[in-house]
């Protein structure tokens, strides 16, 4: 039998304000469902809606704590700390969110996880080698000595650089000798027939030009007015074509 009178409607079941309407689109009261009254007094349902917050945070806890222990068993502490960190993949972020609000994942889900963190290990292996030759090439590099010469060497990017003059083509150049140029494509090597630009990365090149060291630098500098340029080897031609990375 309900004995305790709804407070918000005073008994009568629907909304006070006269003519308006709940949120659900009718005069119903919202806190008794229109009933006007609880089999409940107001003290004890406080406490169940108390303890029913309370369980709801514990389930909360123990599934976040499972998801977490399922996840360090599957990847390790360095695989979760990856996962945590990986938020270019929102794939990823969002197994990483089940897995703690529902306190587990599938096999497949894992699986795919575990695919992920061990292309992600081999990726970092591949970089750590790139960076250290990087570093060898660097510390073996000679200067750039400013004057007119002549460059051969492999080309690291290239960028189309707009300015108040007008657009240009740009590349930077790994000369043999180990350092570093920067300068405006010649006009014989900057686009194929179709339009596109035809240097690529790992391309092997010769030009003569003038050579100005950077004042930041000096194993990096700058290249103008470049002539006679060649295009020596593509780059799925050359079998040096790692020379051409950059860390």
């Amino acid at each position: 039998m309900d004995n305790f009178t709804c407070t918000s409607c005073n008994g009568t079941g629907f909304w006070t304000p006269c003519g308006s309407q709940n949120y659900r689109g009718d005069r119903h009261c919202y806190a008794c469902n229109g009933k006007g009254r609880f089999k409940t007094s107001s003290d004890d349902r406080a406490k169940a809606r108390t303890q029913r917050l309370a369980r709801k945070d514990a389930k909360r806890v123990a599934n976040l704590e499972s998801g977490e222990s399922q996840l360090t068993q599957a990847l390790g502490e360095h695989g979760l700390a990856w996962l945590e960190a990986a938020t270019w993949s929102p794939f990823f972020q969002d197994l990483l969110s089940r897995a703690r609000r529902f306190g587990s994942l599938s096999d497949a889900q894992l699986a795919c996880l575990v695919k992920g963190y061990e292309k992600s290990k081999v990726r970092d292996a591949e970089r750590a080698v790139e960076q250290a030759a990087e570093a060898a090439r660097v510390e073996a590099a000679e200067p750039v000595l400013n004057g007119r010469q002549t460059v051969t060497g492999h080309v690291i990017t290239t960028k189309w650089v707009d300015s108040q003059y007008g657009g240009s083509l740009k590349m930077l150049v790994r000369d043999d000798r180990g350092f570093k140029l920067w300068g405006t494509v010649p006009a014989s090597l900057g686009y194929s027939e179709l339009g596109e630009h035809s240097l690529t990365k790992g391309d092997r090149i010769s030009f003569t030009a003038t050579l100005e060291q950077s004042n930041d630098d000096p194993k990096f500098g700058f290249f103008k007015r470049p002539t006679k340029a060649e295009l020596i080897s593509l780059a799925h031609d050359s079998e040096d074509l790692a020379v051409a990375s950059v860390a």
